[in-house]
């Protein structure tokens, strides 16, 4: 194979831009009355307000309604309002509907941790991983859940196996190892 070495000659010469000493300065109160006419961020940007879930709003939902409304509420970062939900939900699942219960609980330890109730999304999270011991998003909660609560020793002894699931590259196991050191 040949290679092909090109030389490049650069003339570096940069001269200085020069300066505007002759430029009007705004005075604040005329900045502000230019900014008059700009239009407010869009109320899609706007953060929604948090949700206190009542029996008034979930009752005559269906529990797949009100499922779809506890993810959306996990989205939008109202992860209070969706434990609510999910806990009436899981206690249902459980009674009638055991197909449900492992969603419902993945969804349930997610919304604990996000809403820092780590001693709960641990109890919830063993509980998952032993009914579900390949599932590797509950083994991560279930990690960073222990390394919040400053019990790195019981988080590390998880990276194995989070690695055997995710590979060793996966962003989640090299980010639970970086987080040991």
């Amino acid at each position: 194979m040949m290679s092909i070495v090109q030389e490049v000659t650069v003339d570096a010469t940069i001269e200085p831009t020069p300066t505007r000493t002759d430029a009007p300065v705004a005075a604040p109160h005329e900045l502000l009355s230019a900014l008059a006419g700009v239009p407010d961020m869009p109320a899609a940007a706007a953060p929604r307000p948090r949700v206190t879930i009542t029996p008034e709003l979930t009752a005559g939902r269906s529990d797949d309604e009100l499922y779809r409304w506890a993810l959306e509420l996990l989205d939008d970062r109202d992860p209070r309002a969706a434990v609510t939900l999910l806990e009436g939900l899981l206690g249902r699942a459980r009674a009638d509907d055991p197909a449900s219960v492992s969603a419902i609980r993945r969804e349930l330890v997610r919304a604990y941790y996000h809403s820092a109730a780590l001693g709960r999304a641990l109890d919830l999270g063993r509980e998952a991983v032993a009914a579900d011991p390949v599932d590797a998003d509950l083994l991560v909660l279930v990690a960073r859940a222990l390394q919040r609560l400053a019990r790195h020793d019981e988080a590390r002894a998880l990276v194995p196996q989070i690695a055997a699931l995710l590979g060793p590259d996966h962003e989640a196991t090299r980010l639970l190892r970086d987080r040991q050191r």
